[in-house]
């Protein structure tokens, strides 16, 4: 397995920000112009702020935490935080589809309107729902009730956009900008129709498709509705991949659903353990350290009663 540099999103965050006046006043003016339905004008908005506030040193110091791309200007985290969250407010208060925004976003290839559109995108998704039902709804082709109100092809879209995102997701914190403020949510509120699209992604063989399900499930494993058992699933199809990212994700993943669902996890190192086929030196290798890594949140009792 390939080494990495290490990575930590809090040193992200330490970046050199931007004035926070400006900042709100550009998320204010973004947020107005989806209102008004005038996509373009907001993409420029971003790009005369993010231009106006370009920081050498932070795209600089971006790729010590691997984060490398081809259109960076160095703006903070916390600062691409305050425009999403203007944005997606606009998005919840409008009856505007979401996805138009994400598109736009996304073609810019800047790095910091793919991690925006990672913090928008369960909001934007949802919009995109919304609008297909509320378009049945003045047809009247569907009823209302109690149950959730969705069908597996009002996801189409979304899933089309996800498809056409994750090759050009570029580093690792793109990917999980979008698997922990946007895949995450939409899989934890509509379990039934994400998880067979996080299965398939398994079946992929790109490294950021097979990071995707496991960085979702690091994010929505805390929610109430989370199967664990149904989550083991899917990390027994992506374990024994070395790639760094694949890995790391895995691993991250065992580990958050340690915090709750510790007995399953124990569960499923131990018989992860007893298959280690001693004759494949190289798998042997990557099961071991996935289980070393995995199972750091287990209590100890259970942690060194796995075979190694």
């Amino acid at each position: 397995m390939a080494a990495v540099p290490g990575y930590n999103i809090r040193s992200v965050y330490k970046m050199k920000k931007p004035p926070i006046a400006e900042t709100k006043k550009t998320a204010e003016k973004a947020a107005g112009l989806f209102e008004k339905g005038n996509i373009p004008g907001l993409v420029s908005a971003m790009t005369a702020f993010f231009k106006k506030n370009y920081n050498k040193a932070n795209v600089e110091g971006m790729k010590r935490f691997a984060i490398t791309c081809k259109k960076a200007y160095g703006i903070d985290v916390p600062s691409l935080r305050i425009i999403a969250g203007a944005l997606s407010r606009s998005i919840r208060r409008t009856d505007k589809n979401g996805l138009t925004i994400l598109h736009a976003l996304w073609e810019t290839g800047v790095i910091e309107n793919k991690m925006i559109t990672g913090f928008i995108f369960a909001d934007a998704a949802e919009s995109r729902l919304r609008e297909s039902h509320s378009h049945e709804l003045k047809e009247g082709t569907v009823e209302l009730c109690s149950q959730s109100w969705t069908k597996p092809g009002d996801f189409k879209s979304i899933f089309a956009f996800i498809d056409k995102a994750i090759p050009d997701f570029e580093n690792w914190a793109v990917c999980d900008a979008m698997c922990t403020s946007g895949f995450d949510r939409l899989w934890s509120k509509y379990p039934e129709e994400v998880g067979p699209f996080m299965q398939r992604l398994t079946a992929e063989t790109g490294q950021w498709h097979r990071r995707v399900p496991a960085a979702a499930i690091a994010g929505f494993c805390s929610a109430e509705n989370f199967d664990a058992a149904a989550a083991l699933r899917l990390i027994d199809r992506l374990v024994g991949d070395d790639r760094i990212y694949v890995f790391k994700a895995v691993t991250w993943a065992l580990r958050n659903m340690s915090k709750r669902n510790g007995k399953e996890v124990y569960e499923y190192l131990k018989k992860l353990s007893d298959k280690i086929d001693r004759g494949d030196k190289e798998r042997a290798k990557i099961i071991r350290n996935t289980i070393s890594q995995g199972s750091q949140k287990l209590p100890p009792g259970l942690r060194n009663a796995i075979k190694r």
